[in-house]
């Protein structure tokens, strides 16, 4: 009953009747209190907002809430580029200034958004901007969530002009930081893991549309064998442009959903076949063209300014990992064990990896073998370590 009253007020601005509901009621939601706080937010009706947190200071859930829609405004504002920042400015002064029993937690949370208010405000690069907010972040571990993340790729996605290598660039630098800078470092990988699940679909509807036109290109390619392209060029000019050394997570996902599409969509196996022999063909490619940039063109791997050597060891390591584990998944979703034997797959595999190693051990890339572990963790996260069993018998 109470719901469907609040949900009334909310689509009829009923305010008078919102603030009578929370008075009267006990028991009002999370869901229904969030609802409601940022209602108020949106319209700027930061008078009710300030009556609401009066009232109910003794409901810790309405202050937690009320500070994450808070921040959430604040991001969403400025990388919308529609940040008028006086009206929240002002009513975060005010909060500061009144006397709230009993919400020194609350009031911490207010500062720490004027900290945020403070880094958006500024006019300068994305980069900056988002290594300054990943500083809050650390600082304050408690205010890492799903939404917040969510948020912030949403916003380097959107400042970056969409699927490009600055957005995979800024990403990476990003999740690198929290997951390794932080004390909660499995608790935030799942939330990145989630938010990379959410975040995918919105990519992989971009990336079909270049997938159907390289896809047209590569039967041409297929086709007119007088032109004499080699399929490294053919790679180098229709699909390597969209692609760096970062975001392997993400090419890894487009990839994968790519071969089991062709799986179960295509019916002709010659051509079934054909389309999975080339994406196969391509991530060894990509593998290579990563090698080759990696040992001759050193500057393209960017950090941020005030990293050590360590924590720039640290993220080569997992520039690496990343494309070996994007060059093993792809095999190991690819393979067709109908036709090639298991232990024959697991050798492959074991090569790629072992090859890449002795690669990087030679191209002073040496730190790689500090981590006895290496092959093991890269066979594991690939799913090709059960068939090390079938491989000793």
């Amino acid at each position: 009953m109470i719901e469907k009253a609040i949900e009334r007020g909310l689509k009829n601005n009923l305010f008078d009747l919102i603030l009578d509901l929370i008075h009267l009621s006990e028991g009002i939601s999370e869901h229904d209190y969030k609802k409601i706080l940022m209602k108020f937010i949106n319209e700027s009706r930061y008078d009710l907002l300030l009556e609401i947190l009066n009232t109910q200071r003794e409901i810790p859930i309405v202050f937690q809430i009320f500070s994450e829609l808070l921040f959430e405004k604040y991001l969403e504002n400025k990388f919308n580029n529609n940040f008028y920042s006086s009206d929240l400015d002002e009513f975060a002064n005010i909060l500061l200034e009144k006397q709230i029993e009993g919400n020194n937690k609350f009031k911490e949370n207010i500062k720490i958004i004027k900290t945020i208010l403070e880094i958006i405000e500024k006019d300068r690069s994305l980069g900056d901007t988002l290594r300054d907010i990943i500083g809050v972040f650390l600082t304050n571990e408690a205010l890492i969530d799903l939404k917040k993340i969510n948020l912030s790729i949403n916003a380097i996605y959107r400042n970056s002009n969409g699927f490009s290598s600055k957005f995979f660039s800024l990403y990476d630098l990003f999740k690198f930081t929290i997951i390794n800078l932080s004390k909660q470092k499995e608790k935030h990988i799942a939330i990145f893991k989630e938010a990379e699940t959410q975040f995918f679909d919105i990519l992989f509807i971009e990336f079909s549309e270049i997938l159907n036109k390289l896809s047209e290109k590569y039967k041409e390619f297929s086709e007119e064998k007088k032109k004499k392209l080699s399929f490294d060029e053919f790679l180098r000019e229709n699909f390597l442009k969209y692609f760096s050394y970062y975001g392997c997570n993400f090419y890894k996902g487009v990839l994968i959903k790519t071969i089991i599409r062709i799986r179960r969509e295509i019916e002709n196996e010659e051509q079934k076949d054909g389309l999975i022999s080339f994406y196969l063909r391509f991530s060894n490619n990509y593998w290579n063209y990563i090698l080759k940039k990696m040992y001759s063109d050193k500057s393209e791997l960017t950090y941020f300014s005030e990293w050590d050597d360590s924590l720039k060891r640290k993220y080569k390591l997992y520039v690496v990992e990343q494309i070996l584990l994007l060059r093993c998944r792809i095999l190991y979703k690819a393979v067709d064990f109908r036709v090639l034997n298991k232990i024959e797959s697991y050798n492959k595999v074991l090569n790629i990896i072992t090859n890449a190693r002795e690669f990087f051990r030679s191209n002073n890339y040496t730190f790689i073998l500090d981590n006895k572990n290496f092959i093991e963790e890269i066979l594991i996260k690939t799913g090709w370590n059960r068939f090390n069993n079938q491989r000793k018998i």
